[in-house]
């Protein structure tokens, strides 16, 4: 089974969980108005949350389903809209001479094969700064996984 971003969008109540990792995002990046790159960034909820705590933050979705719900709830927070940036696009794919000074990887490390995960490092190399700033977490453990076969849900 190959699982992507639309699998574990339905994991999480996306509200609270979004509030939490954008509160550990902002405690890393302090008060600094810093940009913020989200591969595979679901319905956007965690890119909502850190917008509207003043970050720049371009967010990727090459889920069709995903990135349409995305752009719904963008399209309702037009006070943020300065601040959104939403691409239908993988991360290997963006062509950017732009640098970000975080980069997000959500719920993205499990679903990746070591190939992808290897040019998945590359293209971060390419779009960060010196001292910018890579933040992984993986899925978290859910009664709906409880069934489901460790070295499944945690791959590296």
């Amino acid at each position: 089974m190959t699982l992507s971003s639309a699998y574990y969008s339905f994991l999480y109540e996306s509200s609270q969980d979004a509030t939490l990792r954008a509160g550990f995002v902002a405690r890393l990046l302090g008060n600094k108005k810093a940009s913020i790159l989200e591969p595979h960034a679901g319905d956007g909820s965690l890119g909502l949350e850190l917008c509207s705590r003043g970050y720049y933050v371009t967010c990727l979705e090459d889920d069709s389903v995903l990135f349409a719900v995305m752009l719904e709830k963008f399209r309702a927070r037009k006070e943020l809209r300065p601040l959104l940036t939403p691409l239908p696009l993988e991360l290997v794919n963006l062509n950017s001479e732009s640098h970000w000074d975080l980069v997000l990887l959500s719920n993205t490390i499990s679903f990746l094969d070591d190939d992808t995960w290897l040019c998945y490092i590359e293209k971060i190399n390419d779009l960060l700064p010196v001292g910018g700033l890579v933040v992984i977490n993986s899925p978290q453990p859910t009664p709906m996984r409880q069934e489901q076969p460790r070295t499944e849900i945690h791959k590296k």
